[in-house]
C-alpha cells in the first residue's frame, strides 16, 4: 500500500494508505521512524530545506520538521480542499496543492 515516495539527507520517506509516513534509512536499509497523522492515504510527498510537506485523501495537507531527533514533529495542517491532495510543488517558498475537484491552493 505504498503511494508517494520523497528523498532527503539519506533518507526515503514513503507515504502509505493506512495514513502513515514511514522514514527509511538508505544506508542501513532500516526504518528510523513513522509519523503519525494523516486519517487516510498519503498520495504525495514533497520535501523544501528541513520541511516535508505531506497531501492526503483526507483532504489536508501537513506540514512536518525534519531533523535529527527521534520525532519529527507536524508543525502545521492546513485544510479546506473539497477532495483529496493529490499533488505538491514548492515554488519560491511556497507551498501549491493540487487536489479532487480541480482546486489548487497556495
Amino acid at each position: 500500500d505504498l503511494y508517494s515516495l520523497a528523498a532527503w539527507e539519506g533518507h526515503l520517506i514513503s507515504g502509505h494508505g493506512s495514513g502513515l509516513i514511514r522514514v527509511w534509512n538508505v544506508a542501513t536499509g532500516a526504518r528510523d521512524r513513522i509519523l503519525e497523522g494523516h486519517t487516510h492515504v498519503v498520495l504525495c510527498l514533497a520535501v523544501s530545506g528541513t520541511r516535508l510537506v505531506s497531501g492526503s485523501g483526507d483532504r489536508s495537507v501537513k506540514v512536518w520538521a525534519m531533523g535529527a531527533g527521534a520525532s519529527w514533529p507536524c508543525e502545521r495542517t492546513l485544510v479546506g480542499h473539497a477532495g483529496g491532495v493529490y499533488t505538491l510543488a514548492i515554488w519560491r517558498g511556497k507551498g501549491l496543492s493540487g487536489a479532487g475537484g480541480d482546486s489548487v491552493r497556495v
